[in-house]
């Protein structure tokens, strides 16, 4: 039951990491198209000029570091089966995305006099994009790497387990 526990935390872990990124993938892309975005419907609403948007993309490190360092974290703390069951359903699912973005959505034009729009879609357009972005299979590959790296992550180092072998109090009989 915990582990299925684990693999429903990991399934919504990667969807939702996916869309994250997506949202923050779309603002950046528009940023350099020189537009800004609806916050929800991903409409453009002024045109403001092509920049460099730094706070989305320091954003988006630290959304792709937290979440990496959960997926070697799990692997840490949890049972190796729990371990296996979050961080698998989260490279599948972020896999799955990663796919369909490729393959599943064609969207609608945001305006119709415009022609197809590049960030139309909504929420859809956030998992489009999120799962175009090379982070989000870069990211479901870390989480099965930390499962082959398992047993380096969580063996004691030599001089610990010598110390605490030397330290250990000698039953009395």
């Amino acid at each position: 039951m915990r582990q299925l526990t684990w693999a429903a935390v990991g399934a919504v872990a990667g969807a939702v990491f996916v869309l994250v990124l997506g949202y923050l993938s779309m603002r950046v892309s528009a940023a350099h198209d020189g537009v800004a975005l609806h916050p929800v419907t991903n409409d453009i609403e002024i045109v403001v000029g092509p920049h460099v948007p730094a706070l989305i993309l320091a954003v988006t490190a630290i959304v792709g570091s937290v979440t990496i360092s959960g997926l070697v974290i799990s692997v840490v703390r949890l049972t190796p089966g729990s371990a296996a069951a979050a961080n698998i359903a989260f490279a599948v699912v972020t896999f799955a995305l990663v796919i369909a973005a490729y393959t599943a959505w064609e969207f609608g034009p945001a305006v119709r006099e415009l022609g197809d729009v590049p960030y139309s879609g909504g929420v859809l357009g956030w998992l489009k994009y999120g799962g175009r972005d090379s982070l989000a299979a870069t990211t479901a590959l870390v989480a099965v790497a930390t499962l082959a790296l398992q047993p380096i992550f969580t063996r004691r180092p030599r001089q610990e387990m010598a110390h605490s072998a030397a330290t250990r109090p000698r039953p009395h009989g």
